[in-house]
Formats: structure tokens, C-alpha cells, sequence
């Protein structure tokens, strides 16, 4: 039943019925648009081809009533105008909320906070008031944070109370994924129709999730936290002694408990891992399950134990979220350092409990059925940046030498199977995964362990004459490309990659990608063009960039890397003879994945080698042993799981490109295993819709001479197409305007015509929408048949900012 408009996409759904879906939405679904804390401007509507998109729109845009939230982090929505400077803004929001006194600094008995921002909440975290306020309906982060800036209201907590009542939410993916996340931001998944985009992502996400890491500096610091709360030093100072004390005696309590678990997990993770082998500046260890559970429950973390403190953590959390105020009205709860009134463990030890309960309740729960989907190592690494230490002043000192340890211990609790973090998603009413790149959907189903009833695949929305797509085996000099781990160290390979991406950028226009297979070689190939002259010769016909390593880091380093590409396409800091831009960046990278490079921003993407993971990454050992291990339950072999990784992110970074039916684009893969026939497994982990255009070129001139052709004729065809566009204004502005319409359409009771029109005479009503909606909804089965769309629009062209042809 369901079709798509747009790219070749592979969808699935688990536990939809026609009747969850209202009647207006039942030709599409809504999905997000990447991981990150989603644009509902960049939300796409995935519905039949025929039905008009933007009488949805009219539907979505129109809604008064409580309609949609969107979730982001403080990075994101903090307005405060210190705040938001801070590098740590969940630190320095949680002090500046942690002030509850007056504007003079006394006491005060309203519970209010130092941030106005926050206090404004309250009274105005609410849609109507919102919507007084100016905030449409259909927003984004920006719209909400502007709203915020004008009327004095902080955008994060507001948008986390509209969602409270929001029928449609906004988020990024470790918000629904991540139990200690979905925690904190009281999300519940019950009865919920939850969507993702980018859905290849959800196995190592939901792996992710479900895995843990702690070191023992995380403990001792928690410890002394804790130990700092029950014997009152944080409570001291506030005029009230030991009698404040009494009022939390039981919370204390709790947290010496939990305080206790700690350091014998600690002292446990340092005597282990004193006897480790030093391989070099560390070493490690793999425990197996029973011995290692056997240990917990010696420092009381086992089965028997884990309701105990599971019920300590909850209690402690609870106590934190409260804010609790002393007898004078000041804040009790703090996630800074140096808060002397505060008797509450900080936001940073929350973090760490609820890590550990949150890994030990997988491990533990249904009777320890997950428990051999774990992996546990220990391991330990000089401790390089343990000589210095802040107070709870935020003062730097040396730590004295009973406070300095030359190795530091990190315990990871690894999870191999993603299905115990997905698992969670059997509560909600439905799930649907869309993502270009889902296929093998049957070990998808198995990995995940939920069975998608409703599966679809579509084959790309361009034409085929749009796309160049070649594998190139020989650079411009005749070395082989194989962008293997000891070719890609020898001079001729580097040499010759570097030729090939020069040539495509003088026959290419605008914006080129090359993706590499890890930041390392990209920066090897970098340095050798750097000092054989080639990069020279790039520069002068491209802007060339590079994606900055930390992507995932300083959001405002790679966006300005990212306006200077755009510059560059729109012609505004070209220099010479330059005539775009190229960008260098890796498979897996911020840029590979869920960036839209349309039109001229990617006229051609050239992809290096294939991205297998790390051979000798433990984790990625790991998880092929299992995998072998796990066949009988429908898993891939290791084999065959560890090529599907390398093609998705592969897939993933081609598809930067081509991305709506009028675009065109170049996939160029220099690597000799994309010269193979087309049903080596090379050419078949490729997409589907892909591997048909693949053209083998034995000699890079061949190729070359192919893209040249190719690229003349795309430009030739943009230019008749915008003379012929130039020409169709001309008629159209010539033609007098009508205001006929027809009597009636067949199937419907004579509801008034939907027309789109520019000019006002013409334009459609909010009543009239409403009335065809209406009459809609009194036919038979509440949907519009195949005939009864034809009647009304006739073609692709009908979704044109033109009125629908009658």
C-alpha cells in the first residue's frame, strides 16, 4: 500500500494497523530527518504518489491544538546569556538553578531559582501560552529558542513540558534508545508509535545503549562525593549544625549504602587489575560471565542484591529531582562543585549509578537471559592526567600522593546483541525503521530480534541517464588501486589516488566529496599531497576542505567548515580558476551521514577503498565470535556481519548525492574490487539500486573520458531546462487569470475544488480544505481509491507550486 516520492529507501514497520493511523495522516507517515535533534522543517511526508502533499501540509500547519514538541540538549536550546557561553552548560545551568534566593540574596520561601529563564517556565511552558507568545504550530528549535529569547522563557525546559501533552515528538535517537536518557527525560514508551530515519543506525545505537563503561577515577570521585553528603561538610555553613542533618537521615542512609557497593567495586577493579600484563602503556582482560557476576555479588552489586540497590538509586534520584529546599528555602540538589548549602550527591554521580544500575538490570533481568550476550573486560592505561585535581571551589592543585594513581582501570561491560537494548520497543504500539540502507532486512530482524510483518523496498526516484556510477581499478599512471591496509602506505598508491581526484575535479563543476576509510588514512593521503605538490594543484581548482575530526565535538568547528563549502558552491570565495569545492571526509563521519548535499552541492562523490571496522578492534573480534556462536538464532556469520557494516557506511556516503528525481550526480569508487563482475560480493553489497549502474573501466582515461561526456550532457540538459522554465513564466504571467471551476468530481459529494494559487483571489480556504476533508471521510473505507485520485491529479507535475490540472 505504501509508496514512496522520493530516493530509493527501505521501510519497515512492526505493529501498524490501518485504523492507528488517523484518517489524514493515513497515506504517509511523518519521519524525522537524522540522529540529531530534528528540523520539523526538514520532516518529509511519505505518502502516495498521487496524493496532494500539500493539503497535508494545510492539515499540519493548521492544528491549534497541542501538536508537536521537539527535544534537544542544552547545547542546543540554552539562551541564558552567560550560560549559554560556558563550555559545560549542563554544569553551569544545574549551579545557576541551584540559587534559590532573591534578587538581594536573602532568604527566600518561593521556591525559585537563580535562572528567570527556568522560573518563567511554569506559568508559561504551555501551548496556548506559547502560542500567544508567537510560536506557530509547525516549528523548530530555532523558532522555539527565538520565542524563548522574547519573552524570557528557557526553550529547554518548555519544550520538555510540551511534550508532556504533544502528540507528535521530536528527538534524537539516544532520547528513546538510551534507558537512562528516555530516564531523565521522563519518556515512556508504551502505547507510543515510535519512528526512526536512518534507521541502519538502530544495531550499533541500540548496542551502544545496552553496553557500559567505568573507570575507577569515575568511582573515587563518586565516592567522595557521596562521602561529602552523609558527613554533612555540604551542609555545613548554612547556620542550622548537625539538627539539618537529622531530616535526611534516611536519604543518607541510602547513600552510604550505595557509597559502600562502590568502593568495594573499586578496590576490586584495582586489585584485579594490578596482576594484568603491560602490553606497552596498558593491557587488558576478559572475565567470564559466572566468575564475574560471582565477584559483583561479592562487593554487593549481584542478583540477590541488585533490587536492594537498584531501590538505593531510585530513592537518591528521586531525592536529587526534588531539588529538595532546607528549612530557609535554599536549594538542597546540585550538579556543581563548591555548592556549600547543597545535602544531595551531584548530577555526576546520578550519572554513574544510573550507568551501573541501568547495565545491571540488563544483565540481571529475566533470570540472567542476557547475561551471555555480554562481554566483560578489564583493563588498565597510564594515567597520564592524574597529577592535577579541581576542589570543590573549582581550584586546580596537584593531588597529594595518596591521591595520585599511575594507572587508571576501565571496566567495560560490552553487549554484543542489540536486541537487548531494542527490546524495550516491544511495549511501544508500533515501530517503523526507514533508512536507504536496511538491507539484508532479514538479519536486520534477527539482530534487532523483532519481526517486521510489513516490509517495503523502492527503487530510486531519478532516472538511470542522471547517474554516472563507475569502479575504477587503475589510477591515471596504471597502479592498481586497493585501498588495503599495506597498499594505501606505499607512494604510488597515494600518489596516483591523489591524480584521480584531481582529474575529476577539472571535469567535474561545483562540489565534489571524496570519502576515505578512516581519518588516519585520510590524513596520510593529505600529508603526502601536501608535500608532493598535488594539493597545490588542487587548490587551484577547488576550495578544499576537511571535515575536522571531532565532528561530534565542537558543533561551531564544523559548522563553520561547512558554511565555507557552501560559499564556495555559491560562487562567493572562489579565487582564480577555482570552480567549486571539494571536501575530504570519512565513511562513518558527520558528513556521510544524514548531510544533504543536493544540486551543485555534490556534483560527484568519490569513495576510497571500503570501510571495513577495525580487523583488530576487541569489540569487533567480539562480536564476530558471537555472531559464529549465534548462527542457530538467525545471525549472520562474523563474516558476513563485518562486510554489511563496511557497505552500509559505504552506501551511506555514496548517497550524499542524487537526492531528488531533477538531480544528477557522479559515484566514482577507486578500488579494483569494484571492477569485479556484478555478482561478486563487492558489487552486491552495494545498494540495489545501484548495482546495475556499475560500469567496470579498466584504464582510469576510460573512465575519465566517460564522467567528461556524461557531465557535458547533464549541463546541457539543466540549461534547455531552465531556458524552457524562463519561457513557461513568460506564458504563464501572459495568460488571464480564471476563476472556473469545475461542478463536481466523481467520487466525492461536490466538495469545493482544492486549488493551489499564488495570487490571494485564488487561494484556498481554511474552509475549504476542512469541507474536502469532510467529504473525504464520509466515503466508504475512509481512503481515496487509485481512480478516484486520478480524477483529481494526473501526474507528478500536479505537486508543483502551479494549480492541479482539472
Amino acid at each position: 500500500m505504501m509508496r514512496t516520492v522520493g530516493g530509493s529507501r527501505m521501510r519497515s514497520w512492526q505493529g501498524f494497523s490501518l485504523e492507528d493511523i488517523p484518517l489524514r495522516m493515513r497515506h504517509g507517515f511523518i519521519q524525522g530527518s537524522s540522529r540529531r535533534a530534528m528540523s520539523v522543517q526538514r520532516c518529509r511526508a511519505t505518502m502516495s504518489r498521487r496524493f496532494p502533499r500539500y493539503i497535508l501540509a494545510r492539515e499540519l500547519t493548521n492544528r491549534s491544538v497541542n501538536w508537536m514538541a521537539i527535544l534537544g540538549s542544552k547545547d542546543q536550546y540554552c539562551i541564558h546569556p552567560v550560560v549559554s557561553r560556558q563550555r559545560n552548560k549542563n554544569e553551569a545551568c544545574q549551579e545557576l538553578l541551584d540559587e534559590k534566593t532573591r534578587g538581594d540574596g536573602s532568604r527566600t520561601t518561593v521556591k525559585m531559582t537563580g535562572c528567570e529563564y527556568y522560573n518563567a517556565v511554569k506559568q508559561h511552558g504551555n501551548f496556548k501560552s506559547m502560542a500567544k507568545f508567537g510560536l506557530k504550530p509547525v516549528y523548530d528549535i530555532e523558532d522555539l529558542s527565538q520565542v524563548g529569547k522574547r519573552n524570557v522563557v528557557c526553550p529547554f525546559f518548555a519544550s520538555k513540558d510540551l511534550a508532556k501533552s504533544a502528540q507528535l515528538i521530536f528527538c534524537p535517537y539516544n532520547y528513546l534508545i538510551d534507558a537512562r536518557i528516555r530516564a531523565a527525560m521522563n519518556i515512556d514508551l508504551a502505547g507510543q508509535i515510535v519512528i526512526f530515519d536512518e534507521g541502519h543506525n538502530m544495531e550499533d545505537a541500540s548496542r551502544e545503549a545496552s553496553s557500559y563503561v567505568i573507570t575507577t577515577d569515575q568511582l573515587r570521585d563518586a565516592i567522595d562525593d557521596m562521602a561529602k553528603v552523609t558527613s554533612g561538610r555540604r551542609g555545613r555553613g548554612n547556620g542550622g549544625g548537625d539538627d539539618d542533618l537529622s531530616q535526611f537521615s534516611e536519604i543518607h542512609g541510602l547513600i552510604q549504602d550505595v557509597m559502600h557497593r562502590c568502593r568495594g567495586l573499586s578496590e576490586w577493579m584495582e586489585s584485579a587489575g594490578r596482576n594484568i600484563p603491560i602490553k606497552f602503556n596498558g593491557g587488558s582482560k576478559e572475565l567470564s560471565g559466572a566468575d564475574f557476576v560471582l565477584q559483583l555479588g561479592q562487593v554487593g552489586l549481584g542478583p540477590d542484591e541488585f533490587v536492594k540497590f537498584s531501590a538505593a538509586v531510585e530513592e537518591i534520584t528521586a531525592d536529587k529531582a526534588e531539588g529538595g529546599q532546607d528549612e530557609g528555602g535554599r536549594g538542597t540538589g546540585s550538579m556543581g562543585r563548591g555548592d556549600a548549602e547543597t545535602k544531595q550527591v551531584s548530577g555526576g554521580t546520578l550519572m554513574v549509578l544510573r550507568g551501573l544500575l541501568v547495565v545491571l538490570g540488563y544483565m540481571y533481568n529475566n533470570a540472567k537471559a542476557h547475561l551471555t550476550d555480554y562481554r566483560f573486560v578489564l583493563m588498565k592505561e597510564a594515567n597520564r592526567n592524574n597529577a592535577y585535581i579541581e576542589d570543590e571551589s573549582g581550584y586546580r592543585r596537584k593531588r597529594k600522593q595518596e591521591e595520585r594513581s599511575e594507572w587508571l582501570y576501565r571496566l567495560n561491560f560490552w553487549c554484543l546483541n542489540p536486541a537487548v537494548a531494542f527490546g524495550d520497543f516491544l511495549k511501544a504500539k508500533a515501530v517503523v525503521l526507514t533508512s536507504g540502507t536496511l538491507s539484508p532486512i532479514a538479519s536486520f530482524q534477527s539482530e534487532l530480534g523483532m519481526k517486521f510483518g510489513i516490509q517495503f523496498e523502492a527503487n530510486h526516484v531519478i532516472a538511470m541517464e542522471q547517474v554516472w556510477a563507475g569502479g575504477v581499478g587503475h589510477g591515471p599512471h596504471n597502479t592498481i588501486l586497493k585501498a588495503t591496509h599495506g597498499v594505501t602506505e606505499q607512494l604510488s598508491f597515494q600518489d596516483d589516488v591523489g591524480d584521480a581526484v584531481l582529474q575529476v575535479c577539472r571535469t567535474v563543476p561545483k562540489g565534489v566529496l571524496c570519502f576515505f576509510t578512516s581519518y588516519a588514512v585520510m590524513g596520510k593521503l593529505m600529508t603526502r599531497w601536501q608535500e608532493s605538490g598535488l594539493m597545490l594543484e588542487l587548490q587551484k581548482c577547488k576550495v578544499v576542505l576537511e571535515e575536522p575530526r571531532n565532528s561530534f565535538g565542537d558543533k561551531s568547528i564544523f559548522e563553520n567548515v561547512m558554511e565555507e563549502f557552501y560559499a564556495a558552491i555559491r560562487g562567493v570565495s572562489l579565487q582564480g580558476d577555482q570552480t567549486g569545492a571539494l571536501m575530504f571526509a570519512v565513511c562513518r563521519g558527520k558528513i556521510s551521514e544524514g548531510l544533504d548535499f543536493a544540486d551543485d552541492n555534490a556534483r560527484a562523490v568519490i569513495a576510497v577503498g571500503i570501510p571495513y571496522p577495525n580487523f583488530m578492534d576487541e569489540q569487533v573480534k567480539m562480536k564476530r565470535a558471537y555472531n559464529d556462536t549465534n548462527i542457530k538464532k538467525g545471525l549472520l556469520s562474523g563474516a558476513n556481519w563485518y562486510d554489511i557494516q563496511a557497505f552500509r557506511a559505504l552506501n551511506q556516503a555514496l548517497g550524499r548525492c542524487l537526492r531528488h528525481k531533477n538531480d544528477w550526480g557522479a559515484l566514482i569508487l577507486l578500488d579494483v574490487r569494484f571492477t569485479e563482475p556484478q555478482t561478486s560480493k563487492n558489487i552486491q553489497g552495494l545498494s540495489k539500486w545501484l548495482r546495475p549502474q556499475i560500469h567496470s573501466y579498466a584504464k582510469f582515461s576510460l573512465a575519465l573520458a566517460s564522467l567528461d561526456a556524461f557531465v557535458s550532457t547533464r549541463l546541457a540538459a539543466d540549461a534547455m531546462r531552465r531556458k524552457e522554465g524562463a519561457a513557461a513564466v513568460v506564458q504563464q504571467e501572459a495568460k488571464p487569470s480564471s476563476s472556473s471551476r469545475p461542478a463536481s468530481i466523481s467520487g466525492l459529494k461536490q466538495p469545493p475544488v482544492i486549488a493551489q494559487a499564488e495570487d490571494a483571489e485564488n487561494a484556498v480556504t481554511d474552509s475549504e480544505v476542512s469541507s474536502f476533508l469532510a467529504a473525504v471521510s464520509e466515503m466508504d473505507d475512509n481512503l481515496l481509491t487509485d481512480d478516484e485520485l486520478s480524477s483529481l491529479f494526473t501526474s507528478d507535475e500536479d505537486f508543483s507550486p502551479q494549480k492541479p490540472k482539472w
